[in-house]
């Protein structure tokens, strides 16, 4: 029989104990992971050894993939490091250590390494082409998209049926910004692998980028009751706070729970803060105030302490300005799209690019933009009295963050006068941010 060591690791003392795991119980594990169905296959693995106890390359970088789509994702890194350092001649090994690199270390890091491994003459393709695959993922967060391009086009041609090719080349084209081309391969490695995480969550977020949020919606549900991916009730759930559907959030959070059986402390502080936040918008302050208390952050905690103020007074006012995803250094443009829009005047933002950015935007072009197009453009130094003001009068405004070499333009489209809160339109980020009035001003 073929079998794997593990090792179990006593408080003090190392314990070496051989459990025999036969081939065909990876197997099965593996298959069950590869269908989306990650808690069946914890179930299978750890009825023969914790993820904790294994041992050997193939073991260390399944545990490893695993780990990381139950919650746990510093035992994730902590395998694939081990898998790399522990099996040097390993391809496999070689490529899951160095996607750890670039999570935990950065680009540079990551680049550095792979360069400084280019020799597998034992390499199979799925292996070697999955290795170029991801070379050309570095080039193209350089922004190096020809030789990123050549790369992944050499490994598909080494494995052409290779969904995770595809995925990869999805996120590429997403990097520059081709959003319905993105959508298009992400759909491709989703031919090849039905119902794929990665594939599905690529797909959701080009159909919200393109504005189809109804149909990114029917995606992430549809997965959802297919597979055990706890990385779908997240994304799920997200949309549907963006929407307004707090209480199908809330389900969604729950079901996100129930499939992080390893979510590490970090995670757990995170969930928390999610459901704070939606027992807020469902108006249930004490529940709120309660959840609140529980994450270590000085932002929760400000807002625990707020809403045991009594009596509590205040609004939330935010208005329905919609999102524009900006482009490279294109904020100022999607920034000001996005207000258009909102007041029923639509222009295209990379019309506005063409027009006044050239690696970003200065800002004495926004205002000749805005002035030259028919709006009335006023400067002023932004005052919680100055924001509040606007918005009850139902007018946005842009606003400017600088920095020593860069600056920022997003919206201000609301506020929450219970905590002194700014609601901020961020060009980028799809979610509404939230800062606090005074210290943010």
């Amino acid at each position: 029989m073929s079998y794997c060591n593990l090792v179990g690791i006593e408080t003090g003392t190392l314990d070496f104990v051989v459990m025999h795991i036969p081939v065909e119980i990876l197997a099965r594990v593996r298959t069950l992971y590869d269908r989306g169905l990650n808690l069946q296959a914890y179930q299978v693995a750890i009825s023969h050894a914790p993820l904790s106890d294994w041992q050997g390359t193939e073991a260390r970088i399944l545990a490893g993939r695993m780990a990381m789509q139950l919650g746990g994702q510093r035992l994730g890194y902590a395998y694939h490091l081990r898998a790399g350092r522990g099996d040097r001649t390993s391809l496999a090994a070689t490529y899951y250590y160095a996607r750890t690199l670039l999570s935990r270390k950065g680009l540079l890091v990551a680049w550095e390494f792979v360069r400084s491994r280019s020799e597998f003459p034992d390499a199979t393709p799925p292996e070697s082409a999955e290795w170029a695959c991801f070379r050309g993922q570095l080039l193209s967060h350089f922004r190096d998209f020809d030789a990123a391009g050549e790369s992944i086009e050499r490994a598909i041609a080494l494995d052409p049926q290779n969904y995770w090719l595809y995925v990869t080349q999805a996120w590429i084209l997403e990097e520059q910004d081709l959003y319905s081309a993105a959508q298009a391969m992400a759909e491709q490695a989703l031919e090849l692998k039905p119902y794929d995480t990665a594939a599905t969550l690529t797909i959701a977020r080009m159909l919200t980028l393109l504005e189809r949020d109804d149909a990114a919606l029917a995606l992430l549900q549809e997965t959802l009751t297919k597979t055990e991916s706890g990385a779908i009730a997240h994304t799920l759930a997200q949309l549907q706070t963006e929407l307004g559907d707090y209480v199908g959030a809330q389900q969604s959070y729950a079901r996100y729970a129930e499939r992080m059986p390893l979510l590490e402390p970090g995670g757990q502080q995170w969930l928390l803060s999610r459901q704070a936040d939606l027992a807020y918008y469902l108006g249930d302050f004490a529940a709120t105030s309660q959840l609140a208390a529980q994450v270590e952050s000085a932002f929760y905690q400000k807002i625990a302490e707020r809403l045991r103020a009594q009596p509590l007074v205040g609004k939330r006012v935010l208005l329905p300005v919609g999102f524009v995803r900006q482009h490279r250094a294109t904020c100022a443009p999607a920034t000001l799209a996005t207000l258009t829009r909102f007041w029923d005047k639509p222009t295209d933002h990379l019309d506005i690019a063409a027009e006044i950015c050239y690696d970003g935007t200065a800002p004495d072009r926004e205002r000749l933009w805005a002035e030259q197009n028919g709006w009335i453009a006023r400067e002023f130094t932004v005052t919680w009295e100055s924001a509040v003001a606007l918005i009850d009068r139902g007018i946005p405004f842009t606003l400017t963050t600088t920095e020593p070499t860069s600056a920022h333009l997003q919206a201000v489209i609301g506020y929450d006068s219970y905590l002194q809160q700014l609601l901020i339109r961020d060009p980028y980020d799809r979610q509404i941010g939230e800062a606090w009035g005074p210290e943010f001003l």
